[in-house]
């Protein structure tokens, strides 16, 4: 990944049709292709974040900062703004002094339907295509960021935060950072090891989840990302929010992903065997292989 120069704020132009990215006036929520005339919704913050950047739009909501994010992780996906930021892979291209962004650790990159075809086109994730050119912004320099910063989550110190272990109701396992492939996320016989332990940290409306055992020099965090059209919960460098919804009577939690219906769910229907993945499968309030008991960790 090559770094933006001078994190700030930028206006994004399609390289091929012109028109800006454009946080919509009308719901503060669809994100498209727009002519451009620099107005705040047409200027957006890249905010380091991680191994990436938050890329928040400089026109602020009720809720606070929007920031783009996607309904799924899938070709075609919708593009949205959403007070729940995450991380995206930005690459530079210095030949043609413009940026892909792209969804970390995948093929997926933000892209404009029809856009050849004049304005109001959706933003959408589209998948690398070999032999086909990829979308590419111009990104054009406003000022630097102003306000209140989004907080560099990969600068807390880990001393201060409470561990948490989460235990699957269905099948009594917990959540676990694959110690093989230091990415994988299962259901595993706890062991209260450091890949069984999780920070939660604050994180634009949601929270990012961190995992206690750090075996690189990157902090690694709760994610997603396709794998033949199954969402799969992933370790990655690259922050997300998540959404919780928590019981305080049963001390469970629902973990969402934002904007939309999908939580994070056992497999095989919650299965005790150690090994199984997490995946995303659509929110059920009553499915307990998406209800996890949070355990303080102590030592």
């Amino acid at each position: 990944m090559m770094l933006i120069q001078t994190p700030g704020t930028y206006a994004l132009l399609n390289a091929r049709s012109g028109t800006a990215l454009d946080l919509s006036g009308a719901d503060r929520r669809s994100v498209l292709g727009y002519p451009s005339h620099m107005g705040e919704n047409q200027q957006w913050e890249f905010l380091p974040n991680g191994k990436g950047y938050a890329i928040r739009s400089a026109r602020m909501s009720l809720l606070g900062g929007l920031f783009l994010t996607v309904e799924g992780v899938y070709d075609g996906a919708r593009i949205i703004g959403s007070p729940y930021p995450t991380s995206w892979d930005v690459h530079i291209d210095e030949e043609y002094r413009s940026l892909c962004i792209f969804w970390p650790n995948t093929s997926y990159f933000v892209g404009l339907d029809n856009e050849n075809e004049g304005s109001q086109a959706k933003a959408r994730l589209m998948e690398e295509i070999p032999g086909k050119p990829r979308q590419r912004w111009f990104h054009v320099f406003c000022r630097t960021v102003q306000g209140q910063q989004i907080m560099d989550l990969d600068a807390r110190p880990y001393m201060n935060l409470d561990k948490f272990i989460l235990r699957n109701v269905k099948s009594g396992t917990v959540l676990d950072l694959s110690g093989a492939d230091r990415r994988s996320i299962l259901g595993w016989t706890v062991h209260r090891g450091h890949n069984q332990q999780w920070e939660f940290l604050p994180y634009g409306r949601g929270y990012a989840i961190r995992a206690v055992w750090r075996p690189t020099a990157d902090p690694l965090y709760l994610s997603v990302e396709n794998t033949n059209q199954e969402p799969q919960v992933v370790a990655s460098p690259f922050p997300t929010s998540w959404e919780l919804h928590v019981d305080q009577r049963t001390e469970t939690v629902h973990i969402q992903w934002s904007g939309t219906s999908y939580a994070i769910e056992l497999g095989d229907q919650g299965s005790a065997t150690p090994g199984t993945r997490a995946q995303l499968m659509i929110g059920k309030a009553e499915e307990f292989s998406q209800s996890w008991q949070f355990m303080h960790y102590r030592v």
